[in-house]
């Protein structure tokens, strides 16, 4: 008969079993955007991290073993990922090349493109202004940005924009070729001149209806209520009070260390196509989109950040309560994150980006006062562009702290 002991220590062997199950299922659906460059793949790095009774209970080892191992099957390139846990980081890895042409290995420094994980810092920054008694954000967006001239009835506010509610349509397929996107936009004023002449899509508050563009109306509001450019009062207000050191606003004409280049299988790039080869992205400019996708940044400072939003100081209590709590029915959106909840009722804030070559996630379990970031630049053979990291994310904090919160 088994002592209690040795009933404990079989328990925990099981639990050690499953966890490296779950690591599979966590690259199996998180595979969807890694792969491996065979006889190019660089040696991971990290950087400390806690202790086990402190951080994940797996070892960090075993997770870029596993990421390694998957990432074989879909041929991708590197990436990183960071955990942090009550505001520590318990976990940093590198894994891949974040420059295959010149060799060079992706680092937790790297700077990877985040697309649409930029909303959540219009998201804050949109807050921010609201607590400081500058913009109203149940108020007609027109009192912040005149010339949207996109008509329809009913009122646009800012509350609306953020959840996407506010009836703007999405790009245009001529909006996201390679042609398009070799242009340079200064602020996001530049936007409205692509709504010129539009119509809503659905009256204000009718329908759900994401909206990059939406976000980058947003911009505008900001940058009109703040009377600062978009870009200066993000940075002031919400990235250097977090303290990220790497990140800011792409600017592809720029020379900025440490940024990875991006790759993808897929081809024409926006398209559902994957293929056999392995191409080379151009820098593409999304300036255009500097509201909804158009920052760089590191999965060290992405959990940064979402550690900045467990407790009130980047935000204040009232704006956190906000941030946490979908806007309107009929959308899972609050202020720059969808908001969903784990097995156990806790309160979850996501984001995820896409764009041809990177891939990028951010979750937030405030009531777990955990934060998981996952980034990587390329498209893999095979697999699904812009998927949803929830699951992954979900057993990522499994193993860090022993229970099923998906």
């Amino acid at each position: 008969m088994l002592t209690s002991v040795s009933r404990r220590a079989a328990y925990a062997a099981r639990q050690r079993r499953f966890a490296c199950r779950v690591v599979g299922t966590i690259l199996t659906t998180f595979g969807t955007v890694y792969g491996i460059v065979p006889k190019l793949w660089a040696q991971a790095e990290s950087r400390p991290e806690a202790s086990a009774t402190q951080g994940c209970r797996v070892p960090r080892g075993q997770i870029l073993d596993y990421l390694r191992e998957f990432d074989s099957f879909f041929r991708g390139v590197g990436g990183t990922a960071a955990i942090a846990l009550d505001g520590r980081i318990t976990f940093s890895g590198a894994w891949g090349m974040a420059d295959l042409e010149h060799r060079v290995p992706a680092r937790p420094e790297t700077r990877f493109f985040v697309a649409s994980v930029a909303k959540a810092f219009t998201g804050v920054a949109l807050l921010k202004l609201a607590e400081e008694g500058a913009i109203d954000l149940g108020a007609p967006i027109q009192r912040y940005v005149p010339a949207l001239p996109v008509p329809g009835p009913g009122s646009i506010t800012a509350q609306l924009l953020a959840a996407h509610l506010g009836g703007v349509r999405h790009w245009k397929a001529e909006e996201r070729e390679a042609a398009f996107l070799s242009r340079h936009y200064e602020g996001p004023s530049a936007v409205l001149q692509l709504l010129a002449g539009d119509s809503l899509v659905s009256a204000p508050g009718t329908r759900y209806l994401y909206s990059s563009p939406g976000y980058n109306i947003l911009a505008a509001a900001i940058e009109a209520a703040s009377r600062r450019r978009f870009g200066d009062y993000v940075t002031d207000r919400v990235v250097r009070p977090a303290a990220l050191q790497h990140t800011e606003f792409d600017d592809s004409r720029r020379i900025i260390s440490d940024r990875a280049r991006s790759y993808s299988y897929w081809y024409p790039w926006f398209s559902r196509q994957s293929t056999d080869t392995l191409r080379r992205v151009p820098e593409f400019d999304y300036s255009l989109n500097v509201g909804g996708g158009n920052m760089l940044s590191t999965s060290e400072d992405l959990v940064r950040f979402g550690s900045a939003l467990l407790a009130p100081g980047l935000l204040n209590a009232t704006s956190l309560r906000l941030l946490r709590t979908p806007i309107a029915a009929g959308s899972p959106w609050s202020y720059g994150f969808i908001v969903g909840s784990d097995s156990l009722g806790g309160t979850v804030l996501r984001i995820t980006g896409s764009d041809p070559g990177y891939q990028a996630s951010l979750s937030i379990y405030p009531d777990r006062r955990l934060v998981i970031a996952l980034l990587q630049n390329s498209w893999g053979i095979r697999a699904t562009p812009a998927p949803r990291f929830a699951d992954p994310v979900a057993q990522l904090l499994s193993m860090c702290l022993g229970m099923n919160a998906r």
